[in-house]
C-alpha cells in the first residue's frame, strides 16, 4: 500500500470529489411499522425494533462523513443541534449544508429527499417513496449489492451456504443436527435478520422469525479468530482508495455491539487483498461511494467473507477522523453506543470526556435521556473494550 500520509491525502480528495454537491439521507427505513413502506414495497430491510431515541442517534453517526466530503446532510430536528457546531469546531468544517426534517414524519423527510436534484442522494438502503432519479447510484442497483444472497458476485471465499425456500422449515432440523449454521435474512445490518443456530434446542429461537420473508440463506458457522471489518472508497472513475478496518465486538447471539477502529494499524496482506479484489467487482457494477465487508479469520488462519456492506458504516467516521482522532486516543478506538441520563448535552459529553472519551453524536428525549455513540482509544482489541466498558457505567 502507499505511504500513510501520501494515502490518507489520496483518500481525502478523492471522497470528496466523490460526495461534494450530493445529499446524505443515513437512516434506515423503518418498514415493521409500516411508517416508510410505499403502495408498492420494492425494498425489505430487516430491522431490530429500535426506538426514535435510537433512531436518530444512529442517523446522526455519519455527519462527519458530510462535513468531510462537503456533502449535503439531512438530520432530523430532533436532534440536538448543538452537536453540529461541536463537531464543525473539531473537524475544522463548515462548508456541508444541512436540512432538517422531522423524523416523526415519513412524508416530511421523504418530500425532502425527492426535492433534491437528480443524482445527488446517498441512502444506506433504498426507500420505496424516494424517486429512483435522485439516487445517486441506481436503487435497484444498490439494494441488489446488499442483498446478502448475492455474496458469490463479489468474492468466493465464502462459507459454505445456500439459499432455501420457506415453503417447509422441517429441513433446518437435520441439517442442525449435523452442523452448527447461521440463519440469515437477505437483507438487514448489526445482526438483525440473523440467527445462530448449533444445536437443535436452538431452533426454539426462530418463533417469529420468518414471518416477514419466504426465503433464507443458510451458513456453516465459522468459528472466528478474527471477526474483522475492511472498507474502500470507489470513486467516479471506478479508482479504489482503502479507507480503513478494524475488529467488530459482536455478541454470543451474532448482534454487533461496536468495533475497535485501528487507525495506524495495516491489515493482513490477504485481509487486504480480499477485500480489495471485492471492492473491485462491485466497482464494475456501476456503484460509487464507500463499501466494506465483513471478514472472519478463523483459527486455522483461513478467511471468509460473511457480509457485503456496499453502503458507510459505524465505522466509518472514525476512519475519516484519524488525523483528527489519532493525537488523543492513539491506534485502536473503540467505538460503540449507550444510554445515560442527564440535563443537557454538554453535562453528557463532560461525563464522557471525563473517562477519557468523546461523544460523536446523540440524540435525546423530554424525560432526560440520552443516546449516543461514542469513541474510546486503548493500547490494542481488549484495552479498548475495556476502556469502555468503563465509559458506560457514567
Amino acid at each position: 500500500m502507499e505511504t500513510e500520509t501520501i494515502q490518507q491525502k489520496s483518500l481525502m480528495k478523492a471522497l470528496e470529489e466523490t460526495y461534494k454537491g450530493s445529499y446524505l439521507f443515513m437512516k434506515y427505513p423503518e418498514l415493521v411499522n409500516g411508517k416508510d413502506k410505499g403502495d408498492t414495497h420494492k425494498y425489505p430491510f430487516a430491522e431490530g425494533g429500535y426506538s426514535d431515541i435510537t433512531i436518530v442517534a444512529e442517523t446522526l453517526r455519519f455527519l462527519p462523513l458530510a462535513m468531510m466530503s462537503g456533502a449535503g446532510f439531512l438530520m432530523p430536528m430532533q436532534a440536538p443541534e448543538e452537536q453540529v457546531t461541536n463537531l464543525s469546531g473539531m473537524l475544522g468544517k463548515h462548508d456541508s449544508p444541512i436540512l432538517l426534517y422531522d423524523n416523526s414524519n415519513a412524508k416530511h423527510y421523504t418530500d425532502l429527499a425527492n426535492s433534491l436534484p437528480e443524482k445527488s442522494l446517498h441512502v444506506l438502503h433504498p426507500y420505496d417513496n424516494i424517486a429512483p432519479e435522485v439516487y445517486a447510484n441506481d436503487p435497484d442497483l444498490l439494494f441488489m449489492l446488499n442483498d446478502k444472497s448475492n455474496l458469490h458476485l463479489f468474492t468466493d471465499q465464502i462459507p459454505q451456504r445456500q439459499l432455501f425456500s420457506l415453503q417447509d422449515t422441517n429441513f433446518l432440523e437435520d441439517i442442525v443436527k449435523q452442523k452448527a449454521v447461521v440463519l440469515k435474512k437477505t437483507e438487514g445490518s448489526a445482526g438483525d435478520g440473523l440467527k445462530i443456530l448449533k444445536s437443535p434446542k436452538d431452533l426454539a429461537k426462530l418463533n417469529g422469525f420468518f414471518s416477514d420473508v419466504s426465503q433464507i440463506i443458510v451458513e456453516d458457522y465459522i468459528e472466528a479468530n478474527h471477526n474483522y471489518s475492511i472498507q474502500f472508497l470507489i470513486d467516479k472513475s471506478n479508482e479504489i482508495h482503502y479507507i480503513g478496518f478494524g475488529e467488530q465486538f459482536m455478541t454470543s447471539e451474532g448482534e454487533y455491539e461496536g468495533v475497535v477502529c485501528y487507525l495506524e494499524k495495516e491489515p493482513e496482506h490477504e485481509l487486504f487483498t480480499i477485500g480489495q479484489n471485492a471492492a473491485k467487482k462491485v466497482a464494475e457494477m456501476g456503484y460509487h461511494g464507500i463499501v466494506g465487508f465483513d471478514i472472519l479469520k478463523d483459527f486455522q488462519g483461513e478467511y471468509y467473507v460473511i457480509d457485503p456492506n456496499i453502503r458507510p458504516t459505524a465505522a466509518t467516521p472514525a476512519f475519516l477522523m484519524k488525523d483528527s482522532l489519532m493525537p488523543f486516543f492513539g491506534d485502536a478506538v473503540y467505538l460503540g453506543s449507550t444510554s445515560t441520563k442527564a440535563n443537557s448535552t454538554q453535562e453528557v459529553i463532560q461525563k464522557v470526556e471525563n473517562k477519557g472519551g468523546m461523544v460523536l453524536c446523540m440524540s435525546n428525549q423530554d424525560n432526560g435521556l440520552y443516546k449516543y455513540f461514542g469513541l474510546v482509544g486503548g493500547i490494542d482489541y481488549q484495552d479498548a473494550i475495556s476502556n469502555w466498558e468503563k465509559i458506560e457505567k457514567v
